[in-house]
């Protein structure tokens, strides 16, 4: 056996222990955070010649994460500033690892597609297997310990990207129709699990990308041939419309949406922008938002402006302007993949959005997604780059190149 197909397995047994087996056993999650993370960051700068200075997304990261180290300055409380960091650091650590080895190896883009949409199916199997089916009974949203409803929003969101990815990467027909039936599977569960979890924004993104990534793969681009699809999708939506409005009909989504406006997400969100506002270089100081409420802002842009002031702010919008700028240039300057990389252009404006529901940037998963498909737009631009028709065979030919390097 080759030596780099006995370094891509062992990576991926790594990387699922991480990734999948971490979810729901502490003990597995300490050694992923402290010992496998670690090790494989290490290896990832010192063995992957990609180089983090060459990189914009990751110089953003990391000055990020510097300003956050200088908000210490302004912090009161240094355990929660201490906490904060370390939490930031295993993300930053996380986000450098997938994004150098998708970079030298684009098979672990798809590797990582695949890890998370088994960790989305992991979660739905453990919620039906402790009670999802009976949360709306009860008239009472799913939340444990282990795992509440917010989280299957992003993990559904993720799982329905990454599955849908590789369907339109997949050439074989056998592999084809496989990842097909993945895709339609992850996308009922998501719908099942975000209703029945009474997840608002888990609904609305989960809903998005559904009919999004629907469009783009039968009716993109537009022609006589998408008009059928197209009037299907519309009478699907006619025709199950009045079980829609049923199953909504004194559900918990439906009263949770009814209290939107008052809900306390709000006013922590009014919070943050306003306690940043109030202290515009330095914040308040990493993690120190805490002091006024231990919820935080429940946002990643309000959260980081009241920690880390409107330097901290612009740096991670940057972080996702820098992404979304370059899907779109290279949307717009190559026709080639055009359906991948309308899925970029999409993601990152879902991405964004979402963040305004969710601290992403404190969680390894949430922003080392991000950086999975940044890192596969990088690798899809280098194919199509110097080619004049781009097909499988091409990409296939630049994954084995970029193995032999």
């Amino acid at each position: 056996m080759k030596k780099r197909v006995i370094y891509f397995i062992i990576s991926s047994i790594l990387f699922f222990i991480i990734i999948v087996l971490s979810s729901f056993n502490k003990e597995v999650n300490w050694i992923s955070i402290y010992i496998l993370i670690p090790i494989l960051y290490c290896f990832s700068i010192l063995k992957i010649k990609v180089g983090i200075l060459k990189s914009k997304p990751l110089i953003i990261l990391y000055s990020l994460f510097f300003l956050m180290i200088l908000g210490g300055f302004a912090a009161n409380n240094i355990d929660l500033y201490l906490s904060e960091i370390r939490r930031m650091f295993i993300v930053v650590m996380f986000c450098t690892i997938v994004y150098l080895f998708s970079l030298k190896d684009p098979n672990f883009s798809s590797l990582f597609y695949i890890l998370y949409s088994i960790k989305f199916l992991f979660f739905f199997y453990y919620a039906y297997d402790n009670g999802l089916l009976t949360t709306q009974v009860d008239i009472k949203r799913f939340n444990l310990e282990e795992l509440n409803s917010n989280a299957f929003g992003y993990f559904a969101f993720f799982a329905i990207t990454g599955s849908f990815i590789l369907l339109l990467l997949t050439s074989r027909p056998f592999y084809k129709f496989l990842n097909l039936l993945v895709l339609i599977m992850v996308m009922i569960m998501s719908f099942i699990s975000v209703y029945l979890s009474a997840s608002r924004a888990g609904l609305i993104f989960v809903s998005a990308s559904i009919i999004i990534y629907y469009l783009i793969y039968f009716v993109f681009p537009f022609t006589r041939k998408s008009i059928p699809y197209f009037v299907l999708i519309l009478c699907t939506l006619v025709l199950l419309q009045p079980h829609i409005q049923k199953a909504l009909e004194n559900s918990l989504i439906t009263k949770r949406f009814e209290i939107a406006k008052g809900d306390h997400r709000i006013d922590l969100l009014k919070m943050g922008m306003e306690v940043g506002l109030d202290h515009p270089i330095f914040g308040v100081g990493s993690g120190n938002f805490n002091i006024y409420t231990k919820e935080g802002a429940h946002s990643s842009f309000a959260g980081i402006l009241a920690n880390n002031g409107i330097p901290g702010l612009m740096l991670y919008i940057y972080l996702i302007y820098e992404a979304l700028k370059k899907a779109y240039i290279n949307l717009k300057s190559n026709k080639f993949v055009s359906r991948v990389r309308l899925v970029f252009f999409i993601f990152f404006i879902l991405f964004a959005l979402y963040n305004f529901f969710y601290w992403f940037h404190l969680n390894l998963f949430l922003l080392g997604f991000f950086f999975i498909i940044r890192a596969h737009l990088e690798n899809i631009n280098k194919v199509t780059k110097n080619v004049t028709r781009f097909n499988f065979k091409t990409f296939s030919t630049f994954q084995k190149n970029q193995l032999a390097k």
